[in-house]
């Protein structure tokens, strides 16, 4: 029997469905937070699907206790989302990523689980891979805050400090260099898992998710995804602002492809750690014109000259790992995946709190 934690999020309902119809027996442990679910989540599809729920906190010992009863394998995938918000709530993102993985796996050694699928995210490596037209490829660190739309914003090489050219795919042995409060806790994750592998001899995978996009995602929560902020912007035809100078850069891999790679992991005995991604990139400009584009919008492109405190400036994933060690390949192109993404959209309800979000970050300092 597989525990999914976070499972009545949005890539742990898409897992559910999937390991449901391959015939698994599923069961959830989820807390239901209603900056992500809402006031009234809907549990319906638990019941249709034949998965049980076990509602409560991974940071609870007995709860993790019960619910890993006749549980073989957990993917571990609750966990607080979002780089800006976690600059500012940081217990609140530590509490739950750190605290709580450590007390699941607690519960995992006493009730003798066999595998943990965890899965991370492409925030342990802080700034992308990048070339430095004198040093070759070349890690930067974080970058300076920006003062304007006249600043330069590309990241600066570690060893000229010229400024960098191109965007590499960044391997998974590249350095780690979160630049957040959710990356950090994120490797700290990472290494948690690794530890207890050796000491307990877990069956372990360790996934790290780059931007994951689709239908089911949450559209009222602006701090998990800047396609549902673009979104919910463009179907209002209201101004949709672009960060820096519109030209970061980001990987988009498709929810059902991550789910692919999510079930080869289960069936994979300790794989490397593998990023999952699309390995392809696009410019927030470019996902703004498309999304404006597939729902018709008027809205107007806005070039703030501002960035937000913890983000990189660019990152592609080098996904030749995950193809060697799980036989997986992303199968949905961005356009398709964006087709998908919009048409499940227009049928849903949302609220727009982006300016809410923009106002926190702007009092903090966070976004200059």
């Amino acid at each position: 029997m597989i525990l999914v934690t976070g499972g009545c999020g949005f890539i742990g309902r898409h897992l559910c469905e999937r390991l449901r119809r391959d015939g698994q027996e599923v069961r959830v442990l989820d807390c239901l937070t209603e900056q992500v679910h809402g006031p009234t989540p809907d549990l319906s599809w638990l019941d249709e699907s034949g998965i049980e729920l076990v509602r409560g906190s991974v940071c609870d010992s007995q709860t993790c206790v019960d619910a890993l009863a006749g549980i073989d394998t957990i993917v571990h995938l609750a966990a607080e989302t979002g780089t800006g918000q976690s600059m500012y709530e940081i217990r609140r993102y530590l509490d739950t990523n750190v605290t709580g993985t450590g007390v699941l796996l607690e519960a995992c050694i006493q009730k003798q689980v066999r595998k943990v699928v965890l899965s991370s995210s492409r925030a342990v490596y802080g700034e992308g891979m990048w070339i430095c037209a004198r040093c070759g490829p070349v890690h930067p660190s974080l970058r300076p805050s920006g003062t304007g739309p006249s600043n330069n914003w590309a990241p600066l090489c570690p060893t000229c400090q010229a400024h960098v050219v191109d965007l590499l795919p960044t391997p998974e042995d590249a350095p780690n260099d979160p630049t957040s409060v959710y990356g950090i806790s994120k490797l700290t994750q990472e290494l948690l898992v690794r530890r207890l592998r050796e000491a307990h001899s877990l069956d372990v995978s360790i996934l790290r998710f780059f931007n994951v996009f689709g239908p089911g995602q949450s559209l009222s929560n602006p701090y998990t995804g800047v396609l549902a902020v673009f979104l919910n912007r463009a179907r209002q035809n209201r101004t949709i602002d672009l960060y820096e100078d519109g030209q970061i850069i980001r990987d988009f891999v498709f929810v059902d492809d991550v789910v692919e790679a999510v079930a080869a992991a289960i069936r994979v005995h300790n794989p490397p750690v593998c990023n999952i991604g699309s390995g392809r990139i696009a410019s927030i400009r470019e996902l703004a014109e498309t999304i404006t584009r597939l729902v018709d919008s008027v809205s107007h492109l806005v070039i703030t000259g501002k960035g937000r405190a913890g983000d990189v400036r660019g990152l592609q994933a080098d996904i030749n790992r995950a193809a060697n060690a799980l036989a997986w390949a992303p199968q949905v192109s961005l356009e398709e995946g964006l087709e998908h993404f919009v048409a499940w959209a227009a049928c849903q309800p949302f609220e727009d709190l982006y300016e809410q979000s923009l106002s926190e970050l702007s009092l903090r300092g966070l976004y200059r």
